[in-house]
């Protein structure tokens, strides 16, 4: 039987829970980066419900964070034993199952070298080596690696090689494996989210820059601590926030370790050959919020990067365009996939709408110029991300949708005059 929602009482009762654990985060992080503007210890709430606790630690995979500030005296008070037991154990689990994902990181990259092609760690193995230095404080639940698309099909083969067997589900940038034996799931990264795709040319930079790290005696490159950051602030972005809040943590660990630092002009550049600055200055605004500092005095956009931005936008809703009214109705998967790239308009157009137009009455009228064209690549992405969609799942592109693709390329047909 399917286990019901939570009633609205009940969610209500867990916030001082969601509440502490919060600010426990804030104080990982406020020792992580030595900031003096925040808390550097926390007072264990004897009023917190013990059952909400138990249940609300695990699933947030909070545990051994919690582990480590209890072991170094950051939680001050009497915390009951068995929450101690529970985010030891916590603790320890980690441990041995991030050495597993490790070691088969380490098969992969050595069976990949030996067919002369390379794969890139991205975020876990990249913040366990980088940010925490300790095995057992930030679970992995999967591994990510990145690879060029022209190397997809030797990365693949080298996974069936060993023993990987490929998922059913099926996403635009990536491709999901688990292990046949030790049940380790893995995503293959093959292109970038739209926000930094082409054309700011970021994944050349991502391959450019790669450095040398090393976890628990695992060898294996991963992006540069600029270009680690921007992929992983994409990642939130593409995903609404609606992710694991451990990718949270990351992310404002990353931000604290950036700022002031060598690679901040680094970072700057690469923003700003993106459409993330304004994403980046409210997710720093955000996350001071969350975990208690203050954060950096906003860096403006320039009327240059508002400009690029919108012609970017153009561009993409023009490519949009021109494909769709050229759409056949036996329309493959392949040209699917590269359309639902060009969808991608509508995300930049929204993100326009949102962040770049309040203020110059110039970038308005240039906004209302495109309006018209960035609503028509709205309608055709969310057509196109349908289709899309319904091959995911299995299903035949000549009748599902039928309707709307056949009538969307009639109707284009027909204004052409074909």
């Amino acid at each position: 039987m399917a286990q019901s929602t939570p009633q609205r009482s009940e969610l209500d009762a867990r916030v001082p829970t969601v509440r502490w654990l919060v600010a426990a985060c804030g104080v990982y992080l406020a020792r992580h980066c030595g900031r003096s503007d925040a808390a550097t210890s926390i007072a264990f709430d004897e009023n917190l419900e013990p059952a909400h606790l138990a249940s609300l630690v695990p699933a947030l995979q909070l545990g051994p964070m919690l582990h480590i500030l209890a072991s170094r005296g950051a939680i001050e008070g009497n915390v009951p034993d068995n929450a101690r037991n529970d985010w030891d154990a916590a603790y320890s689990m980690t441990v041995l199952r991030n050495g597993r994902r490790l070691r088969a990181l380490s098969r992969i990259v050595e069976r990949c070298e030996k067919a002369g092609v390379g794969v890139l760690a991205l975020k876990g193995p990249v913040h366990l080596a980088r940010i925490y230095g300790d095995l057992g404080i930030r679970p992995m639940l999967d591994l990510d690696l990145h690879c060029r698309e022209r190397d997809l099909e030797t990365v693949v083969s080298c996974l069936y090689d060993l023993d990987y067997e490929p998922l059913g589900k099926t996403a635009i940038h990536h491709l999901e494996f688990e292990h046949a034996t030790f049940h380790g799931h893995l995503e293959l990264h093959f292109e970038m989210y739209d926000l930094i795709r082409a054309p700011s040319a970021f994944e050349e930079q991502l391959w450019e820059s790669r450095v040398a790290l090393c976890a628990a005696g695992a060898t294996f490159e991963g992006p540069s601590v600029p270009c680690g950051l921007v992929f992983d602030v994409a990642h939130l972005v593409h995903h609404d926030l609606r992710v694991h809040p451990r990718a949270l943590v990351d992310v404002a660990a990353q931000m604290q370790d950036v700022r002031g630092s060598a690679a901040q002009d680094e970072l700057d550049r690469l923003l700003e050959g993106t459409d993330l600055l304004s994403e980046y200055e409210h997710l720093e605004t955000l996350f001071g919020r969350m975990f208690g500092w203050v954060p950096e005095r906003s860096r403006e956009p320039s009327d240059e990067h508002h400009l690029a931005t919108i012609d970017n936008a153009k561009a993409l809703a023009e490519q949009l365009e021109r494909h769709w009214a050229a759409l056949p109705e036996d329309t493959g998967p392949g040209v699917l996939r590269e359309l639902s790239y060009r969808a991608g308009a509508w995300q930049k157009a929204d993100h326009l709408r949102r962040n770049l137009f309040p203020r110059d009455a110039h970038l308005q009228a240039l906004h209302a110029g495109h309006s018209s064209l960035l609503r028509r690549a709205e309608h055709a992405a969310r057509v196109v991300g349908k289709a899309l969609r319904a091959w995911g799942n299995g299903a035949s592109l000549s009748t599902v949708p039928p309707l709307s693709l056949k009538r969307e390329v009639y109707r284009r047909r027909r204004n052409r005059g074909d």
